[in-house]
């Protein structure tokens, strides 16, 4: 169980680092001044992803607690 908990606490971690950096390479490179006919996709792409990160760090936390619960019951019982 500890096995799965750490892939997919590691695979949030990576999603979101690549979310974060991709908003980087997107203002980096001004793409929404080059391609205006994405421009809206890539606005509504950057407001949500703060409701994205919001929603990994939640799951996160979740296995988190859930992890610490399966190891006091395996090193208590």
């Amino acid at each position: 169980v500890t096995g799965s908990h750490f892939i997919t606490c590691t695979c949030l971690l990576f999603s979101s680092l690549l979310t974060n950096y991709s908003n980087y390479l997107i203002d980096y490179y001004n793409l929404s001044n080059k391609f205006p006919k994405i421009a809206k996709y890539l606005a509504l792409r950057q407001k949500l992803s703060i409701y994205y990160l919001k929603w990994n760090i939640f799951i996160g936390t979740c296995l988190l607690i859930n992890m610490i619960f399966i190891n006091a019951y395996v090193l208590f019982f």
